[in-house]
């Protein structure tokens, strides 16, 4: 079966690249987005420093990253999780800070980076 992608999905998708968004095929960010959720669990991770950066992030903050990694804008994020968008900027401000990167597309290289294997 061949995946559709709608013509305002993709014209968003290209939008967001320009910008500077990270954009993930839907198998991978599958991946990426259960390794992350999963990070608090009592399955055994990799140790060290940089690791544990992402163990700073509460819940919401990870819900979050997840979204970024599929290339979401602020308002989709939103939209999706029932939150304001102002709301949103503060969380994405907040994992910018506690994984010590400098915007949007690096926390979410970052997570990609980090997660276990």
């Amino acid at each position: 079966m061949r995946n559709e992608l709608s013509v305002d999905r993709l014209r968003g998708t290209i939008w967001g690249m320009v910008c500077g968004e990270v954009v993930f095929d839907g198998s991978i960010r599958t991946h990426l987005q259960e390794a992350l959720l999963a990070s608090d669990s009592k399955t055994p991770v990799p140790s060290g420093e940089e690791q544990g950066l992402l163990k700073l992030l509460t819940q919401r903050e990870k819900e979050i990253l997840c979204l970024l990694m599929d290339g979401l804008s602020n308002q989709e994020v939103a939209a999706r999780l029932f939150i304001s968008e102002p709301t949103v900027k503060k969380n994405v401000s907040r994992i910018i800070d506690k994984l010590q990167v400098q915007n949007r597309v690096q926390a979410a290289v970052y997570a990609a980076r980090h997660l276990p294997h």
